[in-house]
């Protein structure tokens, strides 16, 4: 498998002139950029932005010179830096759900005090302020754990995936 990285917006009449053998007839180049598109789903051939990574079949459809070889480690380098990438925005999701978490637990706790309660039970426009809030606060959890679950799952979505593509390319 090789690797090619877009250096500006590109079509596929530019991947074809850039990456396909010129003997191909018409019916062979079609296939070998559907072939192209197979180990690229995450892209549009039609209309690739600069810095587009594509994995491009090590066939001889394809010339050697359009793009570089995945060769060593890069792939398990790559892999490595995205799994590193999402454990650390996952982190960071989770303490900063703990932060407010915790503001949270601090802005209960002052409704739960008997000082509060004493000024409540005399205020019946503050009561049904305080009961909005602390909708609003639960409401707020359940969209954070629901947020933090969220991210969870497409991580793991994210490196398997990775992961099955590295066996597809056999170099895994």
């Amino acid at each position: 498998m090789r690797i090619l990285v877009t250096d500006k917006k590109t079509n596929v009449a530019a991947l074809r002139d850039q990456l396909l053998s010129s003997r191909l007839s018409a019916g062979q180049a079609d296939a070998a950029l559907t072939s192209l598109q197979t180990v690229n789903p995450h892209v549009d051939l039609t209309n690739l932005s600069p810095g587009t990574v594509l994995f491009v079949p090590d066939t001889p459809d394809f010339q050697e010179t359009g793009s570089d070889s995945v060769s060593g480690d890069a792939f398990a380098d790559f892999e490595h830096l995205v799994k590193t990438s999402l454990d650390a925005a996952v982190s960071r999701g989770k303490a900063a759900s703990e932060v407010r978490a915790a503001e949270s637990a601090d802005v209960t706790r002052t409704f739960k005090s008997a000082a509060f309660k004493r000024v409540l039970a005399k205020d019946t426009e503050l009561q049904t302020a305080v009961e909005a809030a602390n909708a609003a606060l639960k409401s707020e959890k359940e969209e954070r754990d629901q947020a933090e679950a969220t991210v969870a799952a497409a991580s793991k979505g994210a490196i398997a995936a990775l992961h099955a593509l590295s066996q597809n390319l056999r170099v895994g």
